[in-house]
C-alpha cells in the first residue's frame, strides 16, 4: 500500500543543516513511495517558520531558540550553546568560555538575519544592551569559517560547526548568559495536510528517533 501514496510535499531545510543527511533521508522515502514528488527549498528557520503557519511548507529541518513559534511542532535532534570560532592568534583562542559581553563592539561573522542562531544572537545581546557588531554574513558555516579563520572576525557558530571546520579554529563558548539553541525537524501543529505530507512527516519523524537513540 506505501506505494500507491501520491501527492506533492513541499520540504524545507536552512544552509547549514548537518545533523541529518536530509538527501538520504528523502531518497530513502523516495524508494517506498515513488509517487511522492518532493520540492525541497533553503531558507533561513525565520522564513521556513513562516513556511509552515502559511501552508507553504509540510515540514523543515531548522534551527529554533528555546520557544517553538505558534502553529508548529518540533521533534529536536540536539541543542548547543552558540560559541565563537577564532583563530590561533586570537586572545580568545585559549580560553573554554567567553561571557557574552565581551562580544561588545567587536568584529563578528555570523549567519544571515533570520536565521536561528543570529536570531538567538540578537536577541541575547539586546537584551544585554548592545547590538552585535556582524561585519561579514554567509549562510554557509564553512564560509563563516573561512572568514574567521583569515581574521576577519569571530564567527559565531556552534562547537559542532568548528569540529567540522578548519584545524587552526578552536571554539569559545558563549556564557552568562549562554545562548541555547535547538535543531531539528518542524511541521505545522495542526497536522500535515495531504496523506502524501503526512508519511514524510511519519518517515522524517521516525529516522529523527532513530538518530537520537
Amino acid at each position: 500500500l506505501s506505494g500507491l501514496v501520491r501527492g506533492d510535499v513541499a520540504v524545507g531545510m536552512i544552509p547549514s543543516c548537518g545533523w541529518v543527511d536530509v538527501p538520504d533521508l528523502l531518497a530513502r522515502f523516495h524508494a517506498e513511495h515513488p509517487g511522492v514528488l518532493i520540492s525541497l527549498v533553503e531558507s533561513t528557520s525565520a522564513e521556513l517558520v513562516d513556511g509552515l503557519q502559511n501552508g507553504r511548507l509540510d515540514l523543515a529541518f531548522l534551527a529554533l531558540g528555546a520557544e517553538t513559534p505558534p502553529g508548529v511542532e518540533m521533534c529536536t535532534a540536539g541543542a548547543e550553546a552558540a560559541a565563537l570560532a577564532v583563530p590561533a592568534d586570537d586572545p580568545l583562542y585559549g580560553r573554554r568560555t567567553v561571557p557574552l559581553e565581551a562580544l561588545r563592539d567587536r568584529p563578528l561573522v555570523g549567519m544571515p538575519r533570520g536565521s536561528g542562531l543570529r536570531s538567538i544572537l540578537e536577541e541575547t545581546c539586546a537584551a544585554a544592551g548592545f547590538t552585535p557588531r556582524i561585519v561579514f554574513e554567509a549562510s554557509d558555516p564553512r564560509l563563516l569559517l573561512r572568514f574567521a579563520e583569515r581574521g576577519l572576525g569571530a564567527a559565531v557558530v556552534t562547537p559542532s560547526m568548528v569540529a567540522r571546520g578548519p584545524d587552526g579554529l578552536r571554539a569559545v563558548t558563549i556564557t552568562r548568559p549562554r545562548m541555547p539553541g535547538r535543531v531539528g525537524l518542524a511541521w505545522r501543529a495542526d497536522g500535515p495536510s495531504s496523506p502524501a505530507a503526512r508519511a514524510v512527516v511519519d518517515h522524517a519523524r521516525r529516522a529523527m528517533t532513530a538518530r537520537a537513540a
